[in-house]
């Protein structure tokens, strides 16, 4: 399993902005089987939001890149101070 991270900074008082364009991803994430969970991230003192995600394989995960990739990369052209900080890392469960 993969978790995908994706962080933006759009500076403070952006929060309204952030969380529309959480919702417009939600159902995109939504519709792509291999998504196991999506969770959104905020921290509206220092302006950066985000989301982690956990997809069941890279080939999942590289289909969705394809597919929302220009989209992200749109609606954060308008808002966002910079480019976004995207991070893949293996996930790994303890043994408990």
């Amino acid at each position: 399993m993969l978790a995908h991270l994706v962080l933006f900074k759009v500076g403070t008082g952006q929060r309204q902005a952030a969380e529309e364009m959480a919702d417009k991803f939600a159902s995109i994430y939504a519709n792509c089987p291999n998504c196991k969970q999506v969770t959104f991230l905020g921290d509206d003192a220092g302006g950066e939001y985000g989301s982690i995600s956990l997809w069941d394989s890279e080939t999942a995960l590289a289909a969705y890149q394809q597919q929302a990739g220009p989209q992200l990369s749109a609606a954060l052209h308008d808002i966002a101070q910079g480019p976004p900080i995207v991070r893949r890392f293996e996930v790994y469960n303890p043994k408990i």
